[in-house]
């Protein structure tokens, strides 16, 4: 089978030790996690090449500067990548990237422990009465390890499972798990009885026990399998092994006291399928500052800890003299990706975030730390848990289903992981989710190389047009409208803004003085009125040339979500302030706070600190209130960012006591901070978390308006 490259690729993951090329077997074994072909030497950047290319991850869409949507590194092949198969092999379908065959049902089997579902994929092979027994004529059949299980992920889809579906694929679990071939021996797990696993909705891996051991409830070790074979051993794009052994050291004395564990027939120890990973596979380069991984040609900072230069470098750059442990997603691609170009680090120009799969090549599933494997190829990683190990990408977290947090949000949230475990994204008791791009702190690893597109270029405002934008960057607090209107002036004259420099703008807040005019053409209060924007009026975006009209009394009547761009011409579904805070007449004098997601038409009410329904229209409603709308807490002067910008916490936390409880992140460790931001930060993705509905420490936005 030959197919004609559309840009560079390949796939993705992993790591580890000599082991074969896809459709075969290794020849030798090892137990320790780590030989010689892992073992860091010196070179320069051009010494050699990788030998596979890392595919794409499907993200199209940009959010950001530099991002995986933007640049898309990685690439495809050129026309449909599944076909489904014919005669006797109708009930498959292949694979043209990978040259795997899948079969077309992906419940081919009952949800099961690991060890039966293993079972059951190795009697397709040799047992007549087996459920798949020469299924499309082929006796080949084996449980995918974690690397080729991965390969099914679609990472721009709000739900893989559906886009699997309208690939051919069949019955795709939303809700549960898929076991690989892999087992789970990183830090505290037992290669005896835990497995990888990922959700083919979600693109989440995890671990889930093999068998009822220390007895899990069966929700939890019962998942389903699929099965794969070969069908093109040459096809464009080489899944490498994962480095997982037949004798498996399981370091830990809760693992069977420790005894080594064999690999049971079929598993990933036993076969080993993947691309052979080349010696000395990583390179150190300037003196150990960068290191290049010989299997993609990627070369990666070699110190990814929570204080690491590029790290200290991003907030040299901002210049807010706060230096945390970790930092986040924003303030590393805005502030940390620049700096390093700038410095030409290891005389390099081109560097980035790596996107998910980028950043899983370097799993190594044989280690049991991998983090300390890593280390010993000439790495500096942390390997501590949380944010010692969890590292940020550049890939969106677009996934919305079943599975997923009510925070999920393409926009705001991106694919983080674990290099210490070989987790990927957060699995947590609230659902699947990426880490908020102006709230979770993480550490960065930065690469450079592989190919990537050039980004297309976007459209100007005509200097004559009236713009109105999101600023790209976020902002925790800020003193009154006129530090606000600052802040819009100096985003729309940045470097590289695609907005006139000499334009003037405001920015749409409600404050005291600053308020739409009522739909009985009142304006202002007291006959001061400061709104921004003018009646009758057509406001052009940046980027996409998008078009939107005020009606008579300077109101937005209706908001196209994700119209509005930053001045860059980049999407903005981020959260901006509303300046709304206080208490809705007609409301039982409950403290209610708005504001507003680009992405969405509405907004989640908070009734007696509780997020509640989401209230339609949301865009006229923030546009048509006006002063007379609105009493405000005894102790603040009136309403909105005018004021003061924040309520203390003494102020907050004694006389609102009732609605204390809703706002559970800021008031519960209000000593923590020095003032509460005033403005509150809800949308629809956050009905119903209440405990993190409120908080001093995410950026938001401000929509900025011309004069």
């Amino acid at each position: 089978m030959k197919t004609n490259l559309k840009k560079l690729t390949l796939v993705l993951i992993t790591t580890g030790l000599v082991a074969c090329n896809s459709g075969t077997t290794a020849s030798s074994n090892t137990a320790s996690s780590l030989n010689g072909s892992e073992l860091a030497t010196n070179a320069t950047a051009a010494d050699t090449k990788g030998s596979i290319k890392v595919m794409a991850t499907g993200q199209k869409t940009a959010y950001a500067p530099r991002d995986d949507g933007e640049l898309q590194p990685g690439g495809e092949i050129a026309g449909v990548r599944f076909v489904s198969g014919t005669g006797a092999e109708a009930d498959c379908i292949i694979d043209k990237t990978t040259g795997f065959m899948w079969p077309k049902n992906a419940k081919l089997f009952a949800k099961t422990s690991w060890d039966d579902s293993l079972n059951k994929i190795n009697a397709m092979d040799s047992n007549s009465a087996s459920t798949g027994y020469n299924l499309c004529g082929h006796k080949d059949w084996r449980m995918p390890n974690a690397n080729e299980l991965e390969t099914l992920v679609n990472y721009a889809e709000s739900s893989n499972a559906t886009w699997l579906e309208a690939q051919g694929f069949e019955n795709v679990e939303r809700k549960d798990m898929y076991f690989t071939s892999t087992s789970y021996n990183l830090g505290q797990s037992c290669a005896h009885d835990t497995a990888f696993t990922t959700s083919l909705d979600s693109g989440i891996t995890g671990g889930r026990n093999k068998s009822k051991v220390g007895a899990p409830t069966a929700e939890y070790y019962f998942q389903y399998a699929i099965p794969v074979r070969t069908a093109d051993k040459d096809a464009p794009y080489q899944v490498p092994a994962t480095g997982q052994n037949k004798v498996i050291h399981q370091i830990s004395a809760l693992c069977d006291g420790g005894i080594n564990y064999t690999s049971p027939t079929g598993s990933d120890g036993d076969l080993q399928m993947g691309k052979k990973i080349p010696q000395n596979r990583f390179v150190s380069i300037s003196g150990g500052e960068c290191i290049k991984d010989s299997l993609t040609g990627l070369v990666w900072t070699s110190d990814g800890t929570s204080q690491s230069p590029i790290l200290q470098n991003a907030y040299d750059a901002m210049g807010t003299g706060v230096k945390a442990n970790g930092i986040i997603w924003d303030n590393m691609n805005q502030y940390g990706v620049p700096s390093a170009n700038q410095k030409k680090l290891c005389g390099l120009s081109n560097w980035r975030l790596p996107t998910i799969r980028e950043a899983r090549s370097l799993y190594n599933y044989n280690a049991t730390q991998n983090s300390a494997a890593l280390n010993a190829s000439g790495f500096n990683l942390d390997t501590l848990s949380r944010t010692g190990s969890s590292y940020l990408t550049s890939t969106p977290f677009a996934y919305k289903g079943p599975r997923s947090t009510n925070l999920s949000n393409v926009g705001i949230s991106a694919w983080d992981l674990q290099l210490n475990t070989n987790l990927t994204g957060d699995e947590g008791n609230g659902g699947d989710q990426g880490v908020m791009k102006n709230r979770d702190l993480r550490n960065a690893l930065l690469v450079s190389g592989g190919q990537t597109i050039t980004p297309a270029a976007k459209s100007k405002p005509s200097v004559t047009d009236k713009v109105i934008f999101i600023t790209q960057n976020g902002y925790s607090n800020f003193n009154g409208v006129s530090a606000a209107d600052a802040i819009c002036n100096a985003e729309a004259k940045k470097t590289g803004s695609l907005i006139n420099k000499k334009a003037v703008f405001k920015a749409l807040l409600i404050a005291s003085n600053r308020y739409p005019c009522n739909s009985n053409g009142v304006c202002g209060i007291s006959g001061f009125n400061d709104w921004p924007v003018q009646p009758d009026t057509t406001y052009t975006t940046a980027g996409n040339n998008g078009k939107i009209i005020s009606n008579v009394n300077g109101v937005f009547q209706s908001y196209p979500a994700m119209l509005i761009r930053d001045e860059f011409g980049y999407a903005q579904n981020r959260f901006f302030w509303t300046g709304i805070n206080g208490v809705l007449v007609g409301e039982s004098s409950t403290l209610v706070g708005w504001s507003y997601a680009n992405q969405d038409v509405n907004w989640t009410k908070v009734v007696n600190g509780k997020s509640t329904s989401t209230i339609s229209g949301a865009w006229s409603k923030y546009a048509d209130l006006t002063a007379n709308d609105w009493t405000f807490p005894s102790g603040v002067s009136s309403a909105g960012i005018g004021d003061n910008g924040y309520y203390p916490d003494s102020q907050f936390g004694d006389k609102h006591k009732s609605v204390k409880s809703g706002f559970g992140y800021a008031t519960k460790n209000a000593t923590l901070f020095d003032s509460i931001n005033r403005w509150t930060v809800s949308s629809s993705q956050q009905t119903g978390w209440v405990s993190s509905s409120y908080w001093t420490g995410p950026q938001t936005h401000i929509m900025c308006v011309q004069q």
